[in-house]
């Protein structure tokens, strides 16, 4: 149900799996289609807390929080 959504809202789905029953299930999706109603209930279930693309634009992203203890981590060739 949930990668229907997806597909029906438009975003790329790429599902993982190694099990071939999962694999035939992921692959039924193309079998049927939501109705209004359901695309609504799956809309009310986003918190905005998902992917830059579901969040309001209006939302700021959530700040990364580093452990603490956790070591700095510096991109290759950045100043110190």
């Amino acid at each position: 149900m949930v990668l229907r959504w997806h597909l029906q809202t438009g975003t790329i789905v790429i599902p993982k799996s190694v099990t071939p029953s999962r694999i035939k299930e992921n692959l039924d999706v193309f079998g049927f289609e939501l109705d209004a109603d359901d695309l609504a209930a799956f809309a009310a279930l986003d918190e905005g807390s998902g992917s830059a693309r579901t969040r309001p634009s209006s939302t700021p992203a959530p700040e990364r929080v580093r452990p603490p203890g956790a070591p700095t981590v510096q991109a290759v060739g950045a100043p110190p």
